[in-house]
């Protein structure tokens, strides 16, 4: 599955949300929780990676937000990356890019969701690339 929301201000009162939060509200357990990376043919992408479970529902999530133009995997990045474009004057858009799938076994669906976000990375224009996916080393 993809999700994708997009929010043109990131300001504390309108920001993106993390999936950990969004899946807790919605009482499924969040663990395994992991900053990791997404290597692909550009560069290496910064994600984070966790399982939700609901009842017999098993969802391994790989997931990365840009705030700006910068990666940010976790609320402190999230700020980090707000701060730096509000001493600059201005306030940023941010993106929300989550893939999921249902599956028991966590290796196997991280697996298929890297190969998932390499076949979009691919597809995805040039032109458009960094808003999506950032800016990260192998420079966009």
């Amino acid at each position: 599955m993809l999700s994708v929301a997009y929010g043109g201000n990131q300001t504390d009162n309108l920001q993106v949300h993390l999936p950990e939060g969004c899946y807790a509200g919605q009482g499924f357990a969040v663990s395994d929780k992991i900053r990791g990376i997404l290597a692909t043919t550009l560069g290496q992408l910064p994600v984070a990676r966790l399982v939700a479970t609901k009842g017999p529902r098993i969802e391994p999530i790989t997931y990365w937000i840009v705030v700006g133009d910068t990666i940010a995997r976790s609320d402190w990045e999230m700020k980090k990356a707000k701060l730096a474009y509000t001493l600059k004057g201005r306030v940023p858009d941010g993106i929300l890019v989550r893939i999921s799938s249902i599956d028991p076994d966590s290796e196997r669906a991280y697996a298929l969701q890297t190969r998932f976000a390499q076949e979009l990375l691919a597809a995805v224009p040039e032109e458009s690339r960094e808003k999506i996916f950032g800016s990260f080393p192998g420079k966009l």
